[in-house]
């Protein structure tokens, strides 16, 4: 069962800014945390937020964690590739969304629409090995020998805004600041947690 650190979950789409910058969920029977932090929740226009987003062992030993699959939203990615090798995600939102109600809003479009040179992605990947008390793991696979490849559990990026949903065959998507008013980041990963941050944009 998951234990959440977060704010409390709300019944109706916030209004304001989140108060907090990070939050975090404990998974005790995995022996891992999802953590998703910005770097302010309160920015102006053509400012840049800062999005953070890991997944740590809480074990004091190696940690072997099986690959499940259970995203709990489908729109969660890292980049134009999705989430290619890695067990986590995030995505943004326009608007004021918890927990339980950001299945109703709409991602934004955060990459530039294209043809890009994707890395070598896994057919298969059965667990995560992770260092003891760490954010590194090894992935374990669809590859001979095994380990396939080692990786920080970890991704930042800068964001100032979202691009059109112009089809890439149809011409260039046009990239829009964030507008004023309220949005929300939502970050999970594949074993069903789920972490959601307010910032606004005035």
């Amino acid at each position: 069962m998951a234990v959440s650190l977060a704010y409390p979950l709300m019944l109706h789409p916030v209004l304001t800014a989140s108060p907090y910058t990070a939050v975090s969920e404990s998974n005790p029977t995995l022996g891992i945390r999802l953590d998703l932090s910005v770097n302010s929740t309160s920015l102006r226009q053509g400012d840049k937020l800062i999005v953070t987003l890991s997944e740590h062992n809480l074990r004091l030993l190696p940690n072997e964690v099986k690959a499940a699959s259970n995203w709990k939203h489908p729109e969660l990615s890292l980049g134009p590739c999705g989430t290619v090798n890695f067990p986590i995600g995030f995505a943004i939102f326009q608007g004021g969304y918890a927990k339980d109600t950001i299945y109703a809003g709409k991602s934004l479009q955060l990459y530039n629409p294209g043809v890009y040179n994707c890395p070598m992605i896994l057919s298969r990947i059965d667990s995560y090995a992770f260092d003891p008390s760490s954010s590194h793991a090894n992935v374990v696979g669809s590859c001979e020998p095994n380990p396939c490849l080692e990786l920080r559990v970890e991704d930042q990026v800068q964001i100032a805004g979202s691009w059109g949903d112009t089809p890439f065959f149809l011409g260039e998507s046009t990239f829009h600041q964030f507008s004023p008013g309220v949005y929300t980041v939502a970050g999970g990963d594949e074993w069903g947690n789920l972490l959601v941050l307010n910032f606004v944009v005035v």
